[in-house]
């Protein structure tokens, strides 16, 4: 005789296994942008929704769901009353426009890979591996200047700051649920900018800038879901999650000379492993839940960054505070369907319209996003395989800045069973 699910627990186990060694590769080499706004600050912040949430539009503060990972919202774990496993495939097709260029930029990679698990009936567990912000441009750029003639400017950046969490939350009276997530940030980033002026007896200038994160991060959330109808077939879920404003520790080193050919003329500027503190700032978001069970799920959340208070070694990178909106909807006609497959799948959608941190040349930069996805249960189980798909806009081509339109997908699994009770034989 053989073990119940003896064969899904293999494949649960080889896909685990694959991921995490993945997503480890990933985030040594990860280049996860290519947009030109990555060069302000410390990149583009990674949106730390899983599955669910992505086809959601990035609505996290009130979703709960046992059979899903929130990491944006820690209160959530204390919902878990199985064994979840997420990891997800990200891809961001961009084209960037403007008055110079109109050109196409693909990236994609193992994205994140997260666990959660109870505890007790009140007590859940998560621990995960995932981005924090990604660095990834090459910009060329060109001025006339009387004295030297034609100026050509090169920008060029790479790196990120990746993110390992572990959270618990607690759940009371099946009501209210609190959690909070301790992270460890780590990872680099490199800016280096080179000017070439190509008058006789003038030399090129070059300066490269290099961040090493390293420091402990904390989040904090709260969830209160109630039944909103006679019947109790409605519940209303009310969500908040508060990220500390922290001072994380980085060292910096930065190197700057003149040069012509190989010939380099002096060093200018240049500091090496200099000890100072990037000050990221603090997060608030929150939101509201109305679902019918797996039938529907209505959702809208809202949240606020103060990017306007991040430093760099004391330094302003010229930042807004971000504000973010987003109205979704989830609809699935009948989870357990057997005889009828599209009867079983989650179907979502969802509206997102935000603010960015980013403001060039006085020109606050933009972005709204639409998204559309679905979840495909796996048979006899709560496992599902889920896509979603944003389509978006940032920028505009006024002031002679840049536009970029994207397509973002998501392709993820979420696996949830009973991976820590002995199986039993027929």
């Amino acid at each position: 005789m053989f073990p119940k699910n003896k064969g899904f627990t293999s494949i649960r186990f080889i896909i685990c296994s694959i991921a995490i060694m993945a997503v480890v590769q990933n985030l040594k080499a990860q280049k996860l942008t290519s947009s030109p706004y990555s060069r302000y600050g410390i990149g583009d912040i990674y949106r730390p929704y899983f599955s669910l949430q992505y086809g959601l539009g990035g609505a996290s503060a009130a979703i709960t769901h046992p059979a899903f990972i929130n990491v944006s919202n820690p209160a959530s774990y204390a919902w878990a009353d199985l064994t979840v496993f997420e990891t997800g495939i990200r891809s961001n097709t961009n084209r960037i426009q403007s008055s110079l260029i109109n050109q196409w930029t693909n990236n994609s990679t193992l994205g994140y890979i997260a666990f959660a698990m109870p505890f007790t009936k009140h007590w859940g567990f998560a621990f995960g591996l995932m981005p924090y912000s990604s660095v990834g441009y090459r910009m060329f750029d060109s001025q006339y200047n009387n004295n030297l003639g034609t100026v050509s400017y090169q920008y060029l950046g790479s790196g990120g700051i990746n993110k390992v969490f572990i959270g618990n939350a607690i759940k009371i009276k099946n009501k209210l649920a609190l959690g909070f997530n301790a992270s460890y940030l780590f990872g680099n980033i490199s800016k280096e900018r080179t000017i070439f002026i190509r008058t006789l007896n003038s030399y090129n200038s070059y300066l490269k800038e290099e961040m090493l994160v390293s420091d402990f991060h904390f989040d904090a959330g709260a969830q209160f879901k109630t039944p909103v109808s006679k019947s109790k077939e409605w519940n209303m879920t009310l969500g908040a999650a508060y990220s500390l404003g922290d001072n994380i520790n980085a060292k910096y080193t930065r190197i700057a000379y003149a040069y012509s050919g190989t010939t380099i003329k002096d060093t200018g500027l240049f500091f090496l492993d200099s000890a100072g503190v990037l000050s990221i700032p603090q997060k608030i978001s929150a939101g509201i839940t109305f679902d019918k069970g797996e039938k529907w799920i209505y959702t809208i959340d809202y949240s606020m960054q103060n990017w306007g208070d991040f430093r760099w070694f004391g330094n302003n990178d010229s930042l807004q505070n971000i504000t973010q909106f987003v109205a979704a909807v989830q609809y699935c006609p009948e989870r357990y369907a057997i005889n009828n497959f599209f009867k079983s799948l989650q179907y979502r959608m969802a509206l997102r319209v935000a603010n960015t941190p980013y403001v060039v040349k006085d020109t606050p930069i933009n972005e709204y996003g639409i998204t559309f996805g679905f979840g495909m249960p796996l048979r006899r189980s709560r496992s599902t395989i889920n896509l979603g798909i944003e389509i978006g806009e940032r920028g505009t081509l006024k002031n002679n800045l840049i536009k970029e339109q994207f397509i973002n997908v998501n392709f993820g699994v979420s696996i949830s069973d009973k991976w820590f009770i002995k199986p039993k034989y027929d």
